[in-house]
């Protein structure tokens, strides 16, 4: 299924401030607020039709990069995409998505999208080299 391939869109996206870090492992304790403000953010997107236990996977390998925040399609754009509407809802997609624990953040994408393309929120610049 060509969702797998659109999911593989992650893309590290510049964070603010790295200083006044605590002392140890961001990864050991992501709610610590200092470590939550260094850390990078990463965005993933994506469709999330029929969601699977790889694609689940891959969202906790995403996050291992940063903060991960998850832009879901809308139904529309699915529909422009795909040629027809998606599984399920997007009320249900969102629930499933906010209960994975590695997902900071869960935002409706409703602009068009081009497939394998990742849109860049407002306020967000890509990282180069990193």
């Amino acid at each position: 299924m060509l969702e797998q391939c659109i999911l593989a869109a992650a893309e590290v996206i510049y964070s603010s401030s790295q200083t006044n870090l605590c002392q140890g492992d961001p990864s050991e304790d992501p709610n610590c607020t200092k470590h939550r403000a260094a850390m990078k953010k990463v965005f993933v997107t994506g469709g999330f039709d029929d969601l699977r236990s790889r694609q689940v996977r891959f969202l906790e390998a995403a996050s291992q990069f940063g903060e991960l925040h998850v832009l879901v399609w809308a139904d529309e754009v699915i529909n422009e995409l795909n040629g027809k509407p998606p599984k399920f809802p997007l009320a249900e997609r969102i629930y499933l998505l906010q209960g994975i624990r590695y997902i900071s953040n869960v935002t409706v994408w409703k602009l068009p999208v081009k497939r394998d393309t990742l849109p860049y929120p407002n306020g967000t610049k890509p990282m180069c080299g990193s």
